[in-house]
C-alpha cells in the first residue's frame, strides 16, 4: 500500500485572528519514507495585501518590505492544492494548534478565493501536534512548540519564520510517534507509517 501523504506546515500570519488575518509566510513539507534526500517542500513568503503592524514584524521577522514583492495567496493557491494533493489523496495534514489556528485560516483563504473551495470537504485529515502533547504528555506544564522541543531535549531553531517552525514540528512529530510506540507497545516505523493511528489516538 502506498504510505499516506504526510505534510508538515505551519503559517506566520499579519495577526491572531483566523477569519481576517492573512498569511505572510507559509511552509508545506512532505514527510519522506523511504529515501533520505531532502523532503519536498512549497515554502513562500506572501504579500498579505494589509499592513503588517510592527508588533507582528518583531515576533515573526517578517516586514513589510520583506512582503512587497512576494506573490499574493491568490497567485500561489493552485500550486499549494497541487503540491498538497500530490502523489496520493490520503493527506494527513499536520500542524501545531492546526485545528486551533492554521486549518482555520487556510479554510477562510480558500473560501475568500472561490466560495465553492471548501476544505472540509477535501478528503484531508488533520493531526493537531498540540492536541496529541496534551494527550501524550499530560504533566508538561506547557505545551507551545518551544517548551515541547526544550523540554524533550530537541533542537530548537529560529522559531516563528514557517520553515523553522516546520522542521522543529517534523522533529517534535516523529518523537511523539517514538513515545506513542513506546507507552502502546507497537512499533515505532508502524506508528509512523499510518497516521491514521495517531490520528485516532488524538480523537478517541
Amino acid at each position: 500500500s502506498t504510505p499516506a501523504n504526510i505534510i508538515y506546515f505551519d503559517l506566520e500570519t499579519t495577526g491572531l485572528n483566523q477569519y481576517h488575518d492573512k498569511i505572510t509566510d507559509l511552509c508545506f513539507m512532505r514527510e519522506n519514507f523511504r529515501v533520505r534526500r531532502e523532503p519536498e517542500k512549497f515554502q513562500t513568503l506572501i504579500n498579505p495585501e494589509k499592513n503588517i503592524s510592527a508588533f507582528i514584524t518583531r515576533l515573526t521577522g517578517i516586514s513589510n518590505e520583506m512582503v512587497i514583492n512576494q506573490p499574493t495567496f491568490s497567485q500561489v493557491s493552485s500550486n499549494l492544492l497541487n503540491f498538497i494533493n500530490g502523489p496520493n489523496p490520503n493527506v494527513y495534514l499536520i500542524a501545531h494548534n492546526g485545528d486551533g489556528f492554521d486549518k482555520i485560516i487556510l479554510r477562510v483563504h480558500y473560501k475568500n478565493l472561490s466560495p465553492s473551495i471548501n476544505t472540509n470537504t477535501f478528503p484531508w485529515r488533520t493531526i493537531d501536534t498540540l492536541l496529541m502533547a496534551k494527550k501524550l504528555y499530560p504533566h508538561f506544564f506547557k505545551h507551545n512548540l518551544k517548551s515541547l522541543m526544550e523540554q524533550l531535549g530537541l533542537e530548537k531553531r529560529e522559531a516563528h519564520r514557517a520553515e523553522a517552525d516546520t522542521l522543529m514540528l517534523r522533529d517534535l512529530y516523529r518523537k511523539m510517534c517514538l513515545d506513542l510506540a513506546k507507552n502502546e507497545k507497537i512499533g515505532y516505523e508502524y506508528v509512523w507509517n499510518h497516521p491514521e493511528y495517531v490520528w485516532n489516538y488524538i480523537n478517541n
